[in-house]
């Protein structure tokens, strides 16, 4: 009743009875052993053999409630959290087949060491055998042990935006035991071996937090007004309903360029799904409002002069 979980109320649940016989077992093998009763010998070692394989058996089921337990506990608290039921849905059940697989083994192999039989053989054909099993299936158990720890080190959920190494966005859809889905801008599902995902870089724009920055760059005629220009941007910017106020938006004038005086607009927006609905309208007000403001938005000019060559009459063209 004092710790602050339930895992030890459920963990007496499931071995009270198992407790139980496994105590009464436990007597009767002390009883057969210091009572003289004056069984025949045969029938003494198969009583006490018995009484092992029994013992054996009822250690191996607390084992596995335990652990049991302890699995099913872990995925119920994720779910009451919130978090990915992924684990819940599937690894979960394979780490449970995993767990009764390997006690039942270690069951079956402390028994016949009981009983005097060579288990050593028993053990390498085991080991032989896992290995040709991991050969053959390297890559699916590679992908399943990283699909394993993207589950617990979690750098990505199902519904974060995440942009891979390939340079595609979009929307972690599934997380496998053999692949992650991902959903990208134009309505396509990628799907990515695990093993390449742990082992890729991908950006997540959804953690720690949905906020993200837009930059916009635009460049406008040398001897436009400075100041005017910055003013006129961050107008625009903080007039729509989308861009954050905190942090507030920001003009830089980054450089001189060719042909242009570049600025940069850093603004800030709640959720990475808004950000084309933002860029959208945040350029349309820009094109207006300059236009209204007389100040230009230049493109790419190129002045070409063309001097006769002496002794030669000379046409100039103009395009």
């Amino acid at each position: 009743r004092r710790t602050a979980t339930d895992l030890d109320d459920r963990i007496l649940a499931v071995v009270k009875t198992p407790a139980y016989y496994l105590i009464n077992l436990v007597g009767l093998y002390v009883a057969v052993h210091r009572l003289n009763l004056g069984l025949h010998e045969r029938f003494f070692t198969i009583v006490d053999g018995t009484i092992y394989v029994v013992g054996v058996f009822i250690a191996a089921k607390i084992t596995y409630e335990v652990i049991n337990v302890a699995l099913e506990w872990y995925s119920g608290r994720r779910i009451t959290r919130g978090e990915d039921q992924k684990i819940g849905q599937e690894f979960i059940p394979l780490a449970e087949k995993l767990v009764k697989l390997f006690i039942i083994l270690s069951g079956a192999i402390v028994v016949l060491s009981h009983f005097g039989y060579n288990i050593s053989s028993l053990v390498a054909a085991l080991g032989v055998t896992s290995l040709a099993i991991g050969m053959a299936a390297k890559e699916t158990l590679s992908n399943m042990i990283s699909g394993f720890i993207i589950m617990v080190d979690r750098p990505f959920r199902i519904g974060d935006r995440v942009e891979l190494a390939s340079g595609k966005v979009g929307d972690v859809l599934d997380i496998g035991l053999r692949s992650t889905k991902v959903k990208d801008i134009d309505n396509n599902v990628i799907v990515i071996p695990n093993a390449e995902m742990v082992n890729a870089y991908v950006t997540n724009q959804s953690f720690p937090e949905s906020l993200v920055s837009e930059k916009i760059r635009i460049g406008v005629a040398y001897g436009s007004d400075i100041e005017k220009v910055k003013a006129i941007m961050l107008e625009v910017a903080t007039a729509h309903p989308l861009v954050l106020k905190e942090p507030s938006p920001v003009v830089f004038f980054q450089e001189f360029g060719d042909f242009s005086l570049n600025f940069l607009l850093v603004v800030w927006i709640g959720s990475f799904r808004d950000r084309m609905v933002v860029r959208d309208a945040v350029n349309t007000g820009l094109y207006h409002r300059f236009a209204q403001a007389g100040i230009e938005i230049p493109f790419p000019t190129r002045t070409l002069y063309m001097q006769p060559i002496q002794g030669q009459i000379s046409t100039n063209h103009a395009t």
